[in-house]
């Protein structure tokens, strides 16, 4: 599966993903400012889910979205492990179409 973060998602946690061979690409490197559309639009037109911390994503305008969006901030590490976990859980079609709401409070940084 492929990620896109979006620009509130630490550059650490995007940093320590692709350490771990995750296929991640990072709004801040590539269209930084882009509004929520173009944030999402990106996202679809290469079949990536898009992780961020804004819940104006849980009613997205665009068409087939893919995203999680992460309740709270919380330390990088428990960040990393949630979606880690949520990657090596679900396959892509447990994502397609799909706005996931997750908390890392249930995620402990071990």
């Amino acid at each position: 599966m492929k990620i896109l973060a979006d620009e509130n998602i630490d550059r650490p946690v995007v940093e320590k993903l692709r350490s771990r061979g995750i296929d991640i690409s990072y709004i801040e490197d590539e269209i930084k400012g882009a509004d929520d559309k173009e944030v999402l639009e990106k996202a679809v037109s290469e079949n990536r889910i898009l992780v961020t911390f804004d819940s104006d994503f849980l009613k997205p305008e665009t068409d087939h979205p893919e995203v999680i969006r992460i309740t709270r901030p919380d330390r990088y590490k428990v960040i990393v492990r949630l979606v880690e976990n949520l990657l090596e859980t679900f396959s892509s079609k447990d994502f397609q179409n799909t706005v996931v709401e997750v908390s890392p409070s249930e995620f402990k940084d071990g």
